[in-house]
Formats: C-alpha cells, structure tokens, sequence
C-alpha cells in the first residue's frame, strides 16, 4: 500500500531521452550555440532565489578561435528561459526558470578544449535593485505581502488557510535596509511559512505565495532506496536541540515586561522532536531550553509566535539529508517526497529545502536536500 497521496515516479511516464530547450530573449536557441552546449543545470532553494548555468564549448577546431564569450548574446541580462523534461513524455518538458543572465566564466587551460560557463537568475533577481527601509503598522503578514508585492510587480495568492482578521496583526514592523524580497523570505519564515514562487508563463504574470510546508501544492513522490532513490545521506544531530523556547520581551502598551515560554506540548503532532525520533530513543533535549531576548516581541500573542516559530525551527532540523534519483523536473523546493528503504530511523515523509537539475553527458539527475518532517512505517507490498 503506497502512502497516502504519493505518486510512483514511473506512474505513466517515460524516462528515456532527456530534453532541454534553451531560449535567449524571445526565440529558442538554434544552430551553433545549442549544439555546443555540454551542461545545462538549474538550482532553487526555499532560502534563495533560483539559478540556472550552462556550459559551452567554446573553441571552434576549425577556424582555430574562440567562439561564444565576446558573442553579444550572451551580454549580462540577457533574458533566458530554460524548459527540462524528456522527449515523449506525456508531460512534456518544463519551464524551470525564467531569468537573466548575471555571470560568465570562461577556462582558458593547459590542456584540452575551452569552455565557458553562464549563469544567470531567476526573474526576482530583478527586485533586488533598491534597499528599502519601511514601517508596517497594524498590518497582517499577508496584507505586508500583498503591499510589497505590488511594488515588486508580482501577484501575491493568499495561501495561508486563514482568513486575514484571524491572522496576527503585527502593531509595528520595521524593514531596515533590505531588499524586498529579501525582507518577504524573512517575514514567512518568521510565520512558519515557505515562499513559493511560480514562474508566469504566456504574458502572465509571476505569482508568489507563502505556504505551510505541509500544504504545498506539488505532487508528492515515494522514492526507494536500491530502486528509485539513487543515493541519500542522512545526517541525525541532537546537540543543538532543546525542548523549550523561552522569549522576553516588553509590552510598551502596558508598560510591563513580557515573558512567554513554548515547550512540545505547544506544538503540532509532527512539529514536535517526538515525530522524528523512535519511541525508543532518549530525549536527550528534555532539560534544555532556549531563551530569546534580543528578537523584539512587544505583546504576549507576538512573543508566543516568535516562541513557536523558534522552537518548530530548531526541531526541523533533528534529522537532514541529501540525496539524488532520476531526473524529475516536479521535484522542486517545497516539494514533499516519501522515502522508503532506509530503516526504521530514517524512513519517512522529507521537506525538499533545494534541488539541483542537471542534463549533461550521463544524462538527467536531480539531486535534492531535504529535511525529515515525521518518520513513517514503510508500506507492505501488496501481492496478487
């Protein structure tokens, strides 16, 4: 019995030819440059904005000479479009990134034949353009999205399962010297969200949401070790784990000070050490705890959050990993996977951080960070 929600990878696909398409400014990519292309590889991470590179060959046999880095094609921001997929698969290929191009890295060496690389980012790389200070007065997280999304000029989609009056209205909010984009990553995980990003694709327009890490709209996939699942390497890591977040703070409205403290019971069912540890295991953070002065909290509802988020943070981070399997241009960042296969301690329900897809000589591979969300019994096979 596969686990609730999940999709085999190879449910009505095919994996057979791996397939790129590769557009600078408004027509795909034909003729001499795409056919020296040797790498292309793109890279996104809840944390950062997206990045893509691609690798060309860039010495002509023939005409003894270089033949791409003084191109004016590849001028920084220079608009790029990169599709991933497989040739006749019934998903076709993918828009994995829309961006400009930021860098170029040429090799000159001893031996063997020049290259050049280009890298570029994502279409937010765009809105890092200005440094803003600005106060946010009695506003919720989602109305201070949607104001700064508009001065980015993207859609912001409410997506946090609540109605803007149940959400917490933050009296006073300061962004001090910061890109918005930047300040609006800060802000969601502040609030235990994700942001997700959807490139807009035919004159639409690109689209930003936070979201619950257990609610992200994207297609949840089982991966098995000795099958599906290339290679993984978990890591477990206790030492900095504690059972209890305490924040201090100051209430200026009633003129006293603010004390708040959080411990598991707080918690939802899987947000807890208890969902990543075996019941046999001892709970090595039971008497320690973490207190927090320096981050301001100016009422007892914003000190519980703060508590809250600090403490969910800390535990997500009991057990990570790394790990690779056939290319899948679905498996992004904010992505689930269920992986099975690895034991007891280490099979479960994951929370991809980043993915790196890469199409080259040995073919199409994502590779993916991840982090575990709850420890889960691996499904019986089922036998006719």
């Amino acid at each position: 019995m596969n686990a609730l929600g999940t999709t085999p990878i190879f449910q009505n696909r095919t994996f057979y030819v791996p397939r790129f398409e590769l557009y600078l400014g408004n027509r795909p990519e034909r003729g001499a440059l795409l056919h020296d292309v040797m790498e292309v590889s793109y890279k996104d991470d809840i944390n950062a904005i997206d990045t893509f590179d691609f690798t060309l060959n860039n010495w002509d046999a023939e005409k003894r000479t270089f033949k791409h880095h003084d191109s004016e094609r590849l001028n920084p921001e220079q608009p790029v479009r990169l599709h991933m997929g497989y040739l006749d698969d019934k998903n076709g290929v993918r828009l994995m990134i829309q961006g400009r191009i930021t860098s170029m890295a040429p090799t000159f060496p001893a031996g063997g034949q020049p290259t050049v690389k280009i890298g570029g980012q994502n279409v937010l790389n765009s809105f890092c353009q200005q440094q803003r200070s600005e106060t946010y007065e009695d506003m919720t997280a989602s109305s201070i999205a949607e104001k700064v999304c508009q001065r980015l000029g993207v859609l912001f989609e409410n997506s946090l399962g609540k109605l803007p009056n149940t959400e917490f209205q933050y009296p006073h909010l300061m962004q001090v010297n910061q890109f918005d984009i930047v300040f609006l990553m800060q802000l969601a995980r502040s609030e235990g969200y994700e942001i997700v990003v959807e490139e807009g694709q035919n004159g639409s327009k690109t689209k930003l949401k936070f979201v619950q890490p257990s609610t992200v709209g994207r297609v949840v996939y089982e991966l098995r070790y000795g099958a599906t699942l290339i290679e993984f390497t978990p890591s477990l890591e206790v030492a900095k784990q504690v059972s209890k977040v305490e924040v201090n703070g100051w209430d200026e409205a009633k003129g006293k000070p603010i004390k708040v403290e959080v411990g598991q019971q707080h918690l939802g069912a899987n947000a807890g050490l208890k969902a990543r540890m075996l019941p046999s295991a001892k709970n090595v953070a039971a008497d320690r705890k973490e207190v927090i002065s320096k981050t301001p909290a100016r009422n007892q509802q914003e000190a519980m959050a703060i508590a809250k988020s600090a403490l969910e943070e800390k535990n997500q981070m009991v057990i990570t990993g790394s790990g690779s399997t056939i290319g899948i241009p679905e498996l992004r960042a904010g992505s689930h996977l269920y992986l099975w296969g690895l034991g007891k301690r280490f099979s479960g329900r994951y929370f991809v951080t980043s993915t790196t897809h890469s199409i080259g000589m040995s073919g199409y591979k994502t590779q993916f960070s991840c982090r575990l969300e709850e420890l889960a019994e691996e499904p019986r096979k089922e036998h006719p």
